[in-house]
């Protein structure tokens, strides 16, 4: 199977490197060292599968003239003159793939550093392991520019100048590098159709409790290779004999984790339903709530409307206070009328002049030609006297009079609203009856004035109407049961009086 490896070397002369000694050894060629004097000679190195030197600006630059214009621009004992990346290649992929991933890797370094790189596949060696496809990646710690190494590049600068430069520390750039080598080795399996993928992650990072696995270094691997054990390869082979059974546990515990964040997650998801099918209900309730108040609003509109009379039917607010007055009126004209008859001593005019049922009281400007027959019957009533009349024909008599003259209001007051009778606001005129000297006495004289002045405070009052049948009605709705309760209290007390007369 596929596995990650990226680590970072440094070159330093504290440690005993030089850089023209592991280009020698890396690309398996002889170069002279000319700070030194020293020659590294490793042409009889075999395993070299491909080299390749990369500039930024793409010019070709022999690899011995590289490597010594590293050394020679470190003037420290114990300068870095370079930097090794040493990277596994994949073994599911072939020799074509694996160096044109080395190249991509190498692009990547020359791109973000600025610096010249020289790339070198190795092959596995006889005695290792066939999958050891690896390749080391050297990179100068100068930018390279015009043919020149100049400048150090960002990533070997100290953390306190990457600051300054508004950079994070190396330790996040080489982060960053490890995570993008491992994008590219998994880009190149998939274009290879090969299922496993790296991760630059650490087995903790992943998940996985087993202990990593030592690195053995060329002296202890040297010593596997003859079948001499050593401590590392002891505790290397001690943790992968335990790595099945602990890779399954940790399986098994990604698997119950799994299983709780899909809890979780449904948990979550029946919390959400829940509270949208509660904010669906609440909007429900408010939106009928709304119709209902809506239909209320209707029914209350529709209610004013019949209220107010819009169709010419219901007596609206103004009428029932006119109502209201009305009645007054009419409770007035017969208070009136009582004391009329008593101060008149006669019956049968405050008969003829009681209201009838509608609350009219009997015009005297129908006195006219229709009222000659009235005045006749008058005089009449008046020469039998009050005293010689039964008080049960007396109250006939009186029915009758009131019977009568109700019917001569009505249409004296129909006349008037039509506009045919003349003189009718009681100033006097030619239809307005001339009483005899003997007729005039002084409790007749007072009656007639307030006939008089009882049919102006109608005539008043009917034309603040719209019409005389809106009297009309308004009379019969709150007056007329009144009324008639009234007439009929009044009628014993004329009787009572009759009869203490």
């Amino acid at each position: 199977m596929a596995i990650y490896h990226l680590s970072v070397k440094p070159v330093q002369r504290s440690k005993g490197r030089s850089a023209t000694a592991a280009a020698a050894y890396r690309a398996g060629i002889r170069i002279a060292d000319e700070r030194t004097g020293e020659i590294h000679d490793y042409r009889k190195k075999g395993g070299v599968n491909f080299s390749e030197i990369l500039t930024p600006d793409g010019s070709p630059i022999d690899r011995a003239q590289l490597w010594n214009m590293a050394e020679a621009s470190e003037k420290r004992k114990d300068g870095t003159t370079a930097r090794e990346y040493e990277i596994a290649l994949p073994a599911e992929l072939d020799a074509e793939s694996r160096k044109e991933l080395a190249l991509e890797f190498g692009r990547m370094i020359l791109k973000r550093h600025g610096v010249a790189v020289d790339i070198s596949i190795h092959a596995p060696t006889e005695q290792g392991d066939q999958r050891n496809h690896h390749a080391h990646v050297m990179a100068t710690t100068r930018k390279f520019e015009n043919g020149k190494l100049t400048v150090k590049s960002d990533f070997d600068l100290s953390d306190r100048d990457r600051k300054k430069k508004n950079l994070t520390g190396r330790k996040h750039e080489l982060e960053a590098i490890r995570e993008e080598w491992a994008e590219l080795v998994n880009r190149a399996l998939a274009r290879a159709n090969q299922r496993e993928r790296v991760t630059h992650k650490s087995l903790k990072a992943q998940g996985f409790s087993r202990p990593p696995t030592i690195h053995l270094g060329p002296a202890a691997t040297a010593m596997e290779r003859r079948e001499e054990p050593t401590e590392r390869g002891e505790r290397n082979r001690e943790i992968l004999s335990i790595a099945p059974t602990m890779n399954e546990l940790d399986m098994l515990k990604k698997q119950q984790e799994g299983i709780e964040a899909a809890r979780a997650i449904f948990e979550n998801e029946k919390i959400k339903r829940m509270k949208k099918a509660a904010e669906e209900n609440q909007e429900m309730e408010k939106n009928e709530l709304e119709i209902l108040g809506e239909r209320a609003g209707e029914r209350t509109r529709e209610s004013r409307v019949t209220i107010r009379g819009e169709d010419n039917q219901t007596p609206t607010f103004d009428q029932r206070n006119h109502e209201r007055d009305g009645a007054k009126t009419t409770g007035e004209i017969e208070s009136q009328s009582g004391r009329n008859r008593l101060a008149s001593g006669s019956d049968s005019v405050a008969g003829r002049y009681a209201p009838d049922e509608f609350g009219a009281v009997p015009s005297a400007s129908n006195w006219g030609e229709g009222g000659k027959g009235n005045r006749s019957n008058l005089e009449g009533i008046r020469s039998e006297g009050s005293t010689n009349i039964p008080a049960e024909k007396r109250h006939e008599r009186h029915g009758e009079i009131s019977s009568e003259h109700s019917g001569i209001v009505g249409r004296t007051l129909s006349q008037r609203e039509a506009g045919s009778v003349e003189g009718s606001s009681g100033r006097g005129g030619s239809d307005r009856p001339t009483l005899g000297s003997d007729q005039k006495s002084g409790g007749e004289n007072q009656f007639i004035a307030k006939i008089i002045k009882l049919e102006k405070r109608i005539l008043k009052l009917a034309t603040e109407y719209k019409t005389i049948a809106d009297l009309l009605a308004m009379a019969r709705k709150d007056g007329g049961q009144r009324h008639h309760q009234h007439e009929e209290e009044t009628t014993k007390q004329q009787a009572t009086r009759r009869m203490r007369a």
